[in-house]
Parts: structure tokens; C-alpha cells; sequence
């Protein structure tokens, strides 16, 4: 998925249908060109600002209980 939203609600919507990735639309074209390469080997992509946002909501969903750690 390509966006310029960096909504939470967004982004683990689009993993949650099954998104290969999720990136942001002002990334460097050097760093598009790289992660759309790493798309292509079958590899899952995120914009490198998103991994902060999914490891919270994997801790926050860990503290509470509703997956084993």
C-alpha cells in the first residue's frame, strides 16, 4: 500500500486484509527503489517510521494480556 496516511488505524487496517507493506508517499526514491526490490524477493515492507508504531501497539497488546509474549 502506498499513503501518505500515518494513521495507526490505517496502517494495521491494511495489515489486517493482508497488505504486503506500507509505505509512506514521501520516502526517498532511492529508498522506494529499495523497498520495492525487497517487495519483490517476497519480503513484507514498511516504511522505517512505522516500525515504531507497530512495536507499541505489540507491546501495549502484550501488556494487556491478548497474545502470549
Amino acid at each position: 500500500m502506498l499513503t501518505s496516511s500515518e494513521e495507526e488505524e490505517s496502517l494495521f487496517e491494511a495489515i489486517k486484509i493482508g497488505a504486503s507493506g506500507y509505505l509512506l508517499k514521501y520516502l526517498h526514491v532511492e529508498q522506494l527503489f529499495h523497498l520495492m526490490t525487497s517487495l519483490e524477493k517476497g519480503e513484507s515492507i514498511l516504511s522505517p517510521e512505522l516500525n515504531v508504531k507497530i512495536l507499541q501497539e505489540l507491546s501495549r497488546v502484550t501488556s494487556k494480556g491478548l497474545i502470549e509474549p
